[in-house]
């Protein structure tokens, strides 16, 4: 692990982190599929824990053994388990991409000093809260279960715990990353995710992508869609009043 931290801790500087945060089925995981199904030319990586514990399920019999069920009935796996997937994925991805988008990484406080510690968070990062109404949430979950009859679901009760889990948390995750120099922004997510949420945070990776002196010395240029889609930074919409405004926005 120490070997890992180190490793992580050299040189992050190269790529901007945008962390979505927010409670189990609000749309982080189909923002970032929609981001996927467009070509960035290498702009931007993902790094989703969902997703990553899902290969790890596939790959390693011994951690399918440990926590297959643990996950089928809704449980969270340990960070002692989580934190050396997660700096694994970080040291392969933070070089090869000028925005780093990750899902699902910071659930306490003691996760967000961790990725503060692997240079995932501080002034190379912003954080989108999307903020959504816990009955938006359940209500998405059962539209996926529609969209996906075979596919893993959890039932009403389990999706409760963790909306529970996430809300008892929120406060502690929040304040610890107001320790760091990282933006902090809420997104309004009980509107659509492809016509509401996702042209917000496209505006969040397009300006992101302005602020990285590398965009500017390389012929890479920044993709029209990107363009196209952002020219007008969403407005903030704050909850709490130390959350930061788009700059050259005034907030509402």
């Amino acid at each position: 692990m120490k070997k890992l931290e180190a490793a992580v801790s050299l040189d992050y500087s190269r790529a901007h982190y945008i962390h979505l945060l927010g409670p189990t089925n609000v749309g982080k995981g189909y923002v970032c599929k929609l981001l996927k199904r467009h070509s960035f030319n290498g702009v931007l990586a993902f790094i989703g824990l969902g997703d990553l514990i899902r290969d790890r399920l596939k790959t390693d019999l011994e951690f399918r053994h440990r926590y297959a069920s643990v996950i089928a009935r809704g449980d969270l796996v340990s960070d002692l388990e989580v934190n050396p997937i997660v700096m694994k994925e970080n040291i392969r991805v933070r070089n090869k991409a000028q925005v780093v988008i990750t899902d699902g990484l910071f659930r306490n406080a003691k996760q967000v000093r961790r990725g503060r510690m692997m240079g995932m968070l501080g002034a190379n990062s912003t954080i989108l809260v999307l903020d959504a109404l816990p009955s938006t949430c359940i209500r998405r979950a059962a539209d996926r279960v529609k969209r996906k009859p075979d596919g893993p679901r959890l039932d009403a009760n389990d999706i409760q715990r963790r909306l529970r889990i996430y809300e008892q948390h929120f406060t502690s995750v929040l304040a610890a990353f107001q320790e760091t120099s990282a933006q902090i922004y809420r997104v309004p997510a009980d509107r659509d995710i492809e016509s509401g949420i996702f042209p917000d945070v496209v505006a969040h990776v397009n300006f992101a992508l302005t602020m990285i002196p590398a965009m500017m010395s390389t012929e890479q240029s920044v993709p029209a869609y990107l363009v196209a889609e952002a020219s007008s930074p969403p407005l903030k919409q704050s909850r709490q009043p130390t959350f930061n405004s788009m700059p050259g926005i005034c907030a509402n």
